[in-house]
């Protein structure tokens, strides 16, 4: 409905959605980069929470569960769970309770933001009650080659008119 409104609004300018970064192999690899960049040994037991931003979406909290499940099989994770700031659940408030209630032994938490800032310091915040020596928060997914390159695919596509974002491409 925006984009119509917008096209609209600026019908000199040409207006394309262009899908979302979706489930992809190069997010899955910073996502792990920016668990490495701790440079700490991985625990057996190591888990990984991946922070979204969250969306009413269905589809954001499908993708970033596949994510996860990729990220856990991949890099053979004892367990990668998913929750969200806004907007979908769980909510990074109820996971943090929860992890409250039982024993961690290695935690990394890593935020699925583009940006790092306000969102990441609230993040931070939250956290701290949590045990500070068996939990790690990482970097967010940030700028970074393989972000750069999923982001070319991406208009690339558009480009080729492969852009429907109905037509959601599974890795």
């Amino acid at each position: 409905k925006l984009l119509t409104q917008a096209n609209e609004q600026y019908p000199q300018i040409t207006l394309t959605l262009a899908q979302p970064f979706g489930i992809h192999p190069k997010l899955i690899e910073t996502l792990y980069k920016r668990i490495l960049e701790q440079q700490l040994e991985l625990v057996p037991d190591a888990e990984v929470l991946l922070v979204g931003r969250g969306s009413s979406d269905p589809d954001v909290a499908r993708d970033m569960e596949v994510l996860a499940q990729q990220l856990e099989q991949t890099y053979s994770f004892h367990r990668v769970s998913t929750c969200f700031l806004y907007g979908a659940t769980p909510s990074f408030e109820e996971v943090v309770a929860q992890l409250q209630q039982r024993p961690l032994k290695q935690l990394f938490i890593v935020p699925y933001l583009l940006f790092s800032g306000l969102l990441r310091n609230g993040i931070q915040k939250k956290i701290q009650v949590l045990d500070a020596s068996r939990v790690i928060l990482c970097d967010s997914l940030g700028y970074d080659d393989n972000v750069e390159q999923v982001l070319i695919e991406r208009v690339h596509e558009v480009i080729r008119g492969e852009h429907h974002v109905e037509k959601r491409q599974q890795y």
